[in-house]
């Protein structure tokens, strides 16, 4: 059998906690320390812990297509060897750690010719992982499992240490050198240099290491600036946090995102990404307790009470954690509401298998009582569907109920409101779009909005309703999103989300249409940061904003025409693309399986009306 490396990785480790699971240039570093071990063709097994936290860590392994195997850390060459049935007691086996991206195969190698060289069965650089004195590799043949003992080898053979380390000649010039990784400093420090490195995955570790110290000391001052920088935990690695990320960076805020999607567009775009799932409270507590985290921010996903929960735990008071349950269940929402006496649709619960008929006549509007992003939202017209659709929305939620709510025709309204002090200020207030609802019915999708609004008459009023469902809630800090509908010219309250919203407009449309940069401030209250009153300064602009989506039939995404032509229109604010030729696409029937969005500005409707259809016209999809 040739020489195997066992390169052990525990995702929730005391120093750096899911170090493993952080990705550089993209790449989990697991897998870049497993590459860089297989260099030289030995064959690399990850060993890991068969608790479900590690779930997680596996899905990458087997992501990345890495050989693995679980067993608690006591029973790991246990498990081993019984993967490698046809043994020899002189066979070899490397012990890595994953705290040291710096190993790789050529020092393996070095570390296999001393073994059979000096004829020992055990060696070990030291008992220490850091440099100058470690690397977190020992060496031995099989038979040394059988008869380990406490003793470390370098001690007795010092000389047999020295070989390699007056090669790298770290005693004498980098005692203080850390190549290993034990917090987020470490991190940082290493994903800049290498980031900055081609095929970093091949070059041995003496030339990596030579270039690493000699580049040290500038990443050293740069680094010891950074940690004075706060450090805030973003929610959410999908688009629509993209310009949270981007203005974390601007304010010299250290990112730290979870997200346990591999293909996140912004995975290589904070100072830290995790790929882990954003809803994991208590490891992400845990992660904010070891690293010193100071705030945690949710921006598109509905689920304020994992946000709510961290900011408990670091002493944040913003959304009360009852709030946001409150908030996150369409029935006990719309019970509050009515409870307070905030106009709102007639509502009811509808249950799994029940065949009791509703009071509220038809249309009504069928929606799962825990889903964002119109997810099982239907509308439906005639007593006919009803069945039909009921067991289309129970596949889309958990639980054993449905809300069944009256539908009120006339126009929408999204509302954004930041609340500072018990203070209100809403400087997001557009029309909803759905024009294409007799295309897309029974699902319900909104397709972007427009600003000006065209009902800014009822300002005031809806801002007294959100000033008294945020008192009711107990909100003195935080943000409150709200989606509303003119009823023969009466306000009703449809929904409301304690989060900012997704979709563009908590970042673009808001700034585009408003001086008040709501992303800003809210990373400044999530990090208890003083806000200036100029900051607070509500001040709408005169121009013309829309905000649109493309939306995709079933079948392979072959090609994109007009996209290069149109991003050069100094009107168009933004545009983006959310798959890539070849992707294979669901036909869009909610907000997370969209194809793209644009959004566009100009100096009157009519001209606004015309840019929409031009870009709908020169951007085409070939999809087969």
């Amino acid at each position: 059998m040739k020489p195997t490396i066992i390169l052990k990785a525990n995702s929730k480790v005391e120093k750096l906690p899911f170090a493993s699971l952080s990705c550089i240039s993209g790449i989990p570093l697991i897998v870049i320390c497993a590459k860089r071990l297989a260099n030289t063709g030995f064959d690399v097994v990850v060993a890991t812990s068969n608790l479900n936290n590690h779930n997680e860590l596996v899905n990458i392994l087997k992501k990345f297509k890495l050989q693995y195997f679980r067993a608690t850390s006591k029973n790991v060459f246990k498990e081993f060897l019984k993967l490698k049935k046809n043994y020899h007691e002189d066979d070899i086996i490397i012990k890595a750690s994953q705290e040291n991206i710096f190993n790789d195969g050529y020092l393996a190698k070095k570390m296999v010719d001393i073994l059979k060289k000096k004829k020992i069965s055990y060696f070990n650089f030291s008992d220490q992982h850091n440099t100058p004195k470690g690397f977190g590799l020992e060496i031995f043949r099989i038979k040394k499992i059988f008869n380990l003992d406490k003793k470390i080898y370098y001690k007795n053979h010092g000389e047999k240490d020295l070989l390699l380390l007056d090669e790298y000649k770290f005693e004498k010039n980098y005692k203080k050198l850390r190549t290993n990784i034990e917090n987020i400093e470490d991190f940082i420090k290493i994903k800049k240099f290498l980031e900055k490195e081609n095929n970093f995955f091949k070059i041995d570790s003496l030339s990596l290491l030579r270039k690493f110290i000699r580049k040290n000391e500038i990443l050293d001052k740069s680094i010891k600036k950074e940690i004075l920088k706060k450090r805030l935990i973003i929610l959410g690695g999908s688009h629509d946090q993209t310009g949270t990320i981007k203005i974390a960076k601007n304010l010299l805020v250290r990112s730290i995102v979870f997200d346990k999607n591999v293909e996140s567009p912004n995975i290589q775009t904070p100072d830290q990404f995790i790929l882990k799932s954003a809803t994991k409270t208590r490891e992400i507590n845990y992660f904010a307790k070891k690293t010193g985290i100071n705030g945690v921010i949710l921006q598109g996903p509905d689920f304020p009470q994992v946000s709510s929960k961290i900011e408990s735990s670091l002493g944040v008071k913003n959304i009360p954690l009852s709030a946001a349950k409150i908030c996150t269940d369409k029935y006990k929402m719309k019970v509050f509401l009515k409870k307070i006496l905030i106009p709102i649709p007639k509502f009811t619960l509808h249950k799994k298998r029940s065949f009791k008929k509703s009071n509220i006549n038809f249309p009504i509007i069928i929606k799962p009582l825990d889903k964002s992003g119109s997810r099982g939202v239907f509308l439906c017209e005639k007593k006919k569907q009803f069945s039909n659709l009921v067991k289309r929305a129970f596949l889309e939620t958990k639980k054993n109920f449905l809300q069944i709510e009256e539908y009120l025709n006339g126009p929408q309204i999204s509302t954004e409101t930041f609340i500072l002090n018990g203070k209100i200020f809403t400087p997001g207030f557009v029309d909803r779009n759905y024009e294409l609802l007799k295309f897309t019915k029974p699902q319900i999708i909104e397709n972007g909005g427009n600003y000006p609004s065209k009902h800014f008459e009822y300002y005031q009023e809806i801002n007294q309703y959100i000033k008294k469902i945020a008192k009711s809630l107990k909100i003195r800090n935080g943000t409150i999103k709200g989606d509303i509908v003119i009823h023969k010219n009466k306000i009703y309250f449809i929904e409301v989300a304690v989060r900012l919203s997704g979709g563009d407009f908590s970042e673009t449309m808001i700034p585009l249409s408003s001086s008040f940069d709501l992303i800003k401030n809210s990373i400044n209250l999530a990090l208890q940061n003083k806000i200036k009153k100029k900051d607070l300064k509500i001040k709408f602009k005169k121009n013309y904003i829309a905000h649109r989506y493309f939306f995709s039939k079933k079948g392979q995404l072959i090609n994109i025409y007009g996209l290069n032509k149109i991003k050069k229109k100094s009107w168009v604010k933004k545009i983006k693309i959310f798959k890539n030729k070849g992707d294979f696409l669901s036909h869009t029937t909610n907000h997370t399986n969209r194809l793209g969005v644009f959004i566009i500005t100009a100096g009157s409707q009519k001209q606004i009306d015309q840019r929409i259809q031009e870009v709908y016209k020169k951007v085409k999809f070939k999809i087969i």
